[in-house]
């Protein structure tokens, strides 16, 4: 299966629809009146715990026999403990995701969120949509960083600086306190500095990406990061999107022969980036740069990946090769189907690069 060969991926999405609003905390441990609205599947035992109240009371106060709840109906309650009202999420499935990992992210029972999506099967697809309610006062995992990752332990991770954020949409935004991709020469080499700043989120996982990489695929040749934003974001050069700190140009890996050809030296910057630029296919090493992709995958934060279609064409042989089935591959690549749920998608001129983009951050709220 796909998730044996990618890592967990989480976030939420889009808008929020409240619940009708709760009262406040009784004072002094009285009862307060609520209102509560009855979620798919919620059972009266669920209910009476939520406000610590007898089942029966409820039946009683509402004038109801036992089985006679109803989705989206309304229900008076006289509440010992009054918690915050409940909110709507949207998510979106990405790959790795399962019923108990999405659970737990958000602080809900694996059994409460089958219930509220009953039309979903028991292993969705990327890209099906999940209806969550969570607690009003539930807030995502703060922006910890690499910490979280269990498997950054003994990777050459270098600090990044939290409070870099992403504002707008990558092709019409701004860059607020950029973050510089710090120097770590065992993991790549930066090609402009003064053009390699992004979002702390970007930074972040970009590294922790490279990382995993350098770690499972043991490539040893040079990797170039090439533009990333400028400090502040905006437009800048040829780039039409790159401006809101989320983009980067990761230069495809050359096989070791063409490095040596070249006389590359592994372990010192080049004088002249063009020694590191594919001039044809056949430089590439396309095993090294699906391992890449892969990596990049693992981090939960890719956006999308844009290489053009001649390209992926490679790339999806690689991928076949490592014991995909086709149907994975689709999941990832969009060549040969052009499926547009695919992250790997074709943009003309990306023959040399690949351009990743990552998401917004969960605390990022003027990203788009």
């Amino acid at each position: 299966m796909l998730r044996a060969h990618l890592g967990s991926l989480l976030i939420p999405l889009l808008s929020i629809a409240l619940a009708p609003p709760a009262a406040a905390d009784p004072p002094g441990g009285g009862r307060t009146w609520v209102e509560h609205r009855v979620l798919p599947g919620e059972r009266l035992s669920e209910i009476a715990a939520r406000y610590a109240v007898d089942e029966e009371a409820i039946l009683r106060d509402n004038g109801l026999p036992r089985r006679s709840l109803r989705a989206g109906g309304t229900l008076r309650v006289h509440a010992v403990r009054v918690p915050a009202p409940r909110k709507r999420i949207e998510y979106i499935v990405r790959f790795g995701d399962n019923w108990t990992s999405i659970a737990e992210r958000h602080g809900v029972t694996r059994q409460a969120l089958r219930r509220w999506n009953p039309e979903q099967p028991r292993s969705f697809a990327a890209g099906a949509r999940l209806t969550i309610w969570v607690d009003g006062d539930y807030a995502p995992p703060p922006p910890t960083g690499l910490g979280l990752d269990r498997e950054a332990t003994g990777l050459s991770l270098q600090p990044v600086a939290m409070g870099g954020e992403s504002a707008g949409q990558p092709t019409r935004g701004r860059l607020i306190k950029g973050v510089q991709l710090p120097d770590n020469g065992s993991l790549y080499t930066i090609r402009r500095p003064a053009f390699a700043f992004g979002s702390s989120h970007a930074v972040l996982n970009l590294q922790l990406g490279i990382a995993k990489f350098r770690q499972r695929a043991g490539y040893l040749g040079p990797l170039v990061v090439s533009d990333m934003s400028l400090y502040r974001g905006g437009r800048y050069a040829r780039h039409e999107s790159h401006q809101s700190g989320r983009d980067v140009d990761l230069w495809l890996p050359l096989r070791a022969e063409v490095l040596v050809e070249r006389g590359v030296n592994s372990d010192a910057r080049p004088q002249d980036f063009r020694q590191l630029a594919a001039a044809r296919p056949g430089d590439i090493d396309w095993k090294a740069s699906w391992e890449l992709v892969k990596a990049l995958l693992r981090t939960g934060e890719v956006q999308y990946i844009f290489i053009s279609r001649a390209r992926q064409r490679h790339l999806y042989r690689a991928a076949r090769a490592d014991g995909l089935s086709v149907q994975e591959v689709g999941e990832i690549i969009q060549y040969p189907r052009r499926a547009q749920t695919a992250v790997v998608r074709h943009s003309p001129g990306h023959d040399k690069h690949m351009h990743v983009r990552f998401r917004c951050a969960d605390w990022e709220r003027r990203c788009r």
